[in-house]
């Protein structure tokens, strides 16, 4: 058996066995009742979210970039509390901060999901929002036979590893794609959202166009804590 053959039947038990659940989130304490979830590195990318316990619930900040990874997220949220999560923030309208609002929403329908008017807007816009779904859906099984190509041709053995990792990760994303139904917000605002809950406040606020038109930040004033979506990534502000 040729090493293409053999790697297509690997790449067929990936895509039809399930895999043994991994955490895909690094999940920090940060404050009383916050967490940071960390992405680890997996393909689609994820953002980063963040856990906020309420008074009687959770709000959650960034739902990663597809229903399955969100509900990676769900089960290591649930290893932190009993809690329903009840609020969820999108800071933008990028898919991979609301992609997941799907399997949220599934998993507790009672949550509300708020972003920016602009966020939102966006995230409906024909050239924004979820066109770039199918998009995906057409183009990437024709580049990852350009992959599959460069395999059978490579003989190194990290190259190799890097691109077996690639068509396998892709590859379990273009098929979850099929049945994905984006989740946008349902309620918006202009300025600010203040959330007055028994626990805690929280502040989440537009403050003029950063890393999208709509980036909006979550602030909990007696933590001092402040989730800010993209707008910083790593040293390096987008604004």
């Amino acid at each position: 058996m040729t090493a293409l053959k053999s790697f297509a039947l690997f790449l067929l038990l990936a895509l039809t066995i399930p895999a043994a659940a991994e955490d895909l989130f690094e999940v920090k304490p940060v404050a009383d009742g916050v967490w940071a979830a960390i992405a680890k590195p997996h393909r689609p990318e994820n953002g980063n979210s963040a856990v906020i316990e309420l008074d009687r619930g959770l709000l959650v900040v960034d739902t990663a970039s597809t229903p399955s990874s969100a509900r990676g997220l769900i089960r290591q949220i649930r290893k932190l509390t009993s809690k329903p999560v009840i609020w969820i923030v999108n800071t933008h309208y990028h898919w991979d901060h609301y992609w997941g609002n799907e399997a949220f929403v599934e998993a507790w329908p009672q949550a509300r999901i708020v972003s920016s008017e602009a966020a939102r807007r966006d995230m409906q816009s024909a050239e924004l929002g979820n066109p770039l779904l199918a998009t995906w859906q057409k183009e990437i099984p024709s580049t990852m036979e350009k992959w599959k190509a460069a395999l059978g041709k490579s003989t190194d053995a990290s190259e190799r590893a890097r691109l077996e990792d690639r068509i396998v990760q892709w590859g379990a994303a273009v098929e979850e794609f099929k049945r994905m139904h984006p989740v946008l917000p349902g309620a918006t605002f202009e300025k600010e959202f203040i959330l007055h809950d028994a626990r805690r406040q929280v502040e989440v606020l537009w403050l003029g166009g950063a890393h999208t038109p709509g980036d909006v930040v979550v602030y909990l004033p007696e933590s001092r804590v402040l989730v800010s979506g993209d707008m910083l990534a790593g040293d390096t502000p987008y604004i």
